[in-house]
């Protein structure tokens, strides 16, 4: 006997075409298609790939000054 879902009144809520019980992939499909269709999952998108950007952006900023007070110090100190 194989698992079912079952609904509070003993029937199946979903059958699959070849009779095997596995549980849908409609969750992930719909948070995915949520993502990329509404507004707030757009805007959502968009925030991660600002935040990212901005990350990208420091970490560069802060390299290139500190190779900067590197070189600076290093050619004050041959002074």
């Amino acid at each position: 006997m194989t698992p079912t879902l079952m609904s509070s009144n003993d029937r199946p809520l979903w059958h699959a075409p070849n009779g095997a019980s596995q549980p849908p992939a409609e969750p992930v499909m719909h948070a995915l298609k949520d993502l990329f269709t509404t507004d707030v999952g757009l805007m959502s998108i968009g925030g991660i790939a600002f935040m990212l950007g901005m990350g990208v952006f420091f970490l560069r900023y802060f390299l290139r000054h500190m190779h900067d007070d590197e070189a600076r110090a290093a050619a004050e100190a041959q002074r």
